[in-house]
């Protein structure tokens, strides 16, 4: 007689569930405003098809498929859409009146502490951004040039003993190793020495990927990042984004011990980023919060970026043997005339056309980021492709989607920097159809960094090596997380042909 009550609650709670489940299996047939948006079945109903698919490492491939089937709108949850055109972008990420970040990105950091990349309020972003903005300009970047000249012939001379011993290289960890000394020596003035010890010697690369990884999951689920930073905080669980702030903050302690004898530096130019960060603080300029912002950035996502485009960037062009002769041909001619120096600066490579039309393909068929970018619709609501987007819907373009879509670009699948020289079709009205650093007043802060590093360390590494692949395979293999990390090994071998 007393297990009945008991009994009733179960059932009550189960009969409750069951008509949730229902309810919520009929608004999204019939009544969402949205529900004609194609997209996966079960993305109709759950995140859980959006979980599963990023678990599976391979979401930007799937966003690429599921345009192609569905067309420029794509649901990938209830709440979720990613759409893929050039008027989208605009709309979504224009630089006023764009629209806000989504709740997505609130896992991107302690629940209690925002950074550059998860603080949602424009005006915090704005304010935060201004503060730094100059010290991460194209202006402010060129003056690191002989800073990344120091990791290149360190890079190089790797590189060399690779090739004597026919050494197999996993070349993305050696270009992240090369991607955080040179963010050291730029920040700090400082070589982390991963490149010479060919490991990472802050254990730093594990805890950045684990960072990472989390807000690719619990941003599905955002409502419940406080809650499990908290928990985690109460078992003692191990936590990224603590583990990452201390050494961000043990790095700048040790700097600002050296900062006094520094500030004798003559030549301001060539002055660290902490340098300068601490002179801006000493005159009330930057706070301590800005400091952490700017050492944290280059630290934890300095390297990604770059050296996942640089490893695309060679694997591409090794594997298309029109494009290697091309390209070296403009730099042997170009160093046969004068025009190049040895190593090359960013002015001379920003002059070579094939260069810049390699680079920027690279950045077409291979962004670093291979998820959305998600915004929230503002109260306004928005009407994009045909669909009117209710207030609080988060829609957003994957980069990965964008770049493959034929209307914006032909075979799209096809690497092909000829196309950012076609006559007629200037590469700067092209590159605006280009998402890889992110869009409007988001747009990457340290872009120009990464592109300093980039264009110096390419041509080096051409007009010096061959990079030889026992697998003719052309399709690069990779693990998409936020970033989408490529993964292959090659031989190197010293270059035979030099004009």
């Amino acid at each position: 007689m007393e297990i009945r009550p008991f009994m009733n609650v179960w059932a009550f709670l189960a009969f409750t569930a069951l008509l949730f489940l229902i309810s919520r299996v009929f608004y999204h047939l019939f009544l969402n405003p949205l529900r004609k948006v194609p997209g996966p079945f079960f993305a109709r109903f759950t995140n859980l098809w959006e979980l599963c698919t990023i678990h599976r490492s391979n979401f930007n491939e799937k966003c690429v498929e599921l345009h192609k089937k569905y067309g420029p709108v794509v649901r990938l949850a209830p709440n979720r859409y990613s759409i893929n055109t050039i008027d989208s972008v605009k709309t979504i990420y224009a630089l006023r009146n764009g629209f806000p970040k989504s709740e997505w990105y609130d896992a991107f950091g302690h629940p209690s502490a925002r950074n550059l990349l998860n603080v949602r309020n424009e005006k915090d972003h704005t304010t935060r951004k201004r503060l730094l903005a100059s010290l991460y300009s194209m202006s402010t970047a060129v003056h690191y040039e002989e800073q990344v000249n120091r990791i290149n012939k360190i890079l190089t001379r790797k590189f060399r003993e690779y090739a004597n011993g026919r050494q197999r290289v996993t070349m993305t960890k050696v270009l992240q190793y090369y991607a955080f000394d040179v963010i050291a020596q730029i920040t700090m003035d400082v070589n982390f020495g991963m490149i010479d010890a060919e490991k990472d010697t802050l254990g730093l690369l594990e805890t950045i990927e684990q960072a990472n990884d989390y807000p690719m999951y619990i941003g599905l689920y955002s409502h419940l990042h406080p809650f499990l930073f908290s928990l985690g905080d109460f078992f003692g669980a191990p936590n990224p984004f603590a583990t990452l702030t201390k050494i961000v903050d043990r790095q700048i302690k040790i700097y600002k011990t050296k900062y006094a004898d520094l500030k004798q530096h003559s030549d301001n130019s060539c002055q660290s980023f902490l340098s300068k960060l601490f002179s801006l603080h000493e005159t009330g300029q930057v706070d301590r919060q800005a400091i952490s912002d700017s050492c944290g950035m280059n630290i934890i996502a300095g390297s990604d970026t770059t050296s996942v485009t640089m490893g695309a960037c060679l694997f591409y062009l090794y594997h298309t043997p029109r494009a290697l002769k091309q390209l070296r041909e403009e730099l042997d001619t170009s160093k046969a005339q004068g025009l190049i120096s040895d190593p090359i600066t960013f002015a001379e490579a920003q002059k070579l056309p094939y260069l810049q039309a390699l680079l920027q393909e690279t950045l077409r068929m291979h962004p670093a980021v291979g998820q959305i970018l998600a915004r929230s619709v503002p109260n306004t609501g928005a009407e994009m492709e045909g669909y009117h987007f209710p207030p609080g819907t988060e829609v957003g373009v994957n980069a990965w989607a964008l770049h493959r879509n034929p209307a914006l670009f032909p075979d799209p699948d096809v690497f092909q920097p000829e196309r950012w020289l076609e006559e007629g079709t200037g590469s700067t009205k092209k590159a605006d159809k280009l998402l890889a650093f992110g869009g409007g007043t988001r747009t990457c802060i340290g872009r120009h960094i990464s592109l300093l590093e980039i264009n110096k360390v390419v041509p080096q590494i051409v007009q010096n090596f061959e990079l030889v692949f026992e697998d003719s395979n052309s399709s690069l293999n990779s693990r998409a997380s936020w970033f989408v990390v490529p993964k292959y090994e090659c031989i190197l071998q010293e270059r035979s042909d030099e004009v």
